[in-house]
């Protein structure tokens, strides 16, 4: 995945949820804000962070600082993940909650049956 130097705060932060296969609620209870804060920054509502929180955000997403407020330096390598990983996480991160347990419920039965066959 491409990423634009030129990206918005609100881009760079949810780009680098979605590579660290984060939700939003997710995220926000690792860096202690509100899921409607950082609903709120990803729609491009808040334009800024308080200095902690930008830190600890770069610490769970594995950005630096200065990538995720500016765009400046390197953003971490793309994980190992293939494209349909990352689409179906992004995918994934659009269910329901309710929608969500069905899904795990079928993975975890399709990976129970696959092992079951070794």
């Amino acid at each position: 995945m491409a990423i634009r130097k030129d990206m918005a705060l609100a881009n760079r932060i949810k780009d680098a949820r979605i590579r660290a296969g984060l939700s939003q609620a997710e995220l926000a209870r690792r860096c202690g804000v509100s899921p409607s804060l950082l609903c709120n920054l990803e729609n491009g509502k808040i334009k800024s962070l308080r200095h902690s929180t930008l830190l600890q955000m770069s610490k769970t997403l594995g950005e630096s600082p200065e990538w995720l407020t500016f765009g400046n330096g390197h953003t971490k390598p793309s994980s190992t993940r293939s494209k349909f990983e990352h689409d179906f996480l992004v995918d994934f991160h659009k269910l329901s909650a309710a929608e969500r347990k069905i899904v795990a419920r079928m993975v975890h039965s399709l990976v129970m049956d696959k092992l079951v066959q070794k």
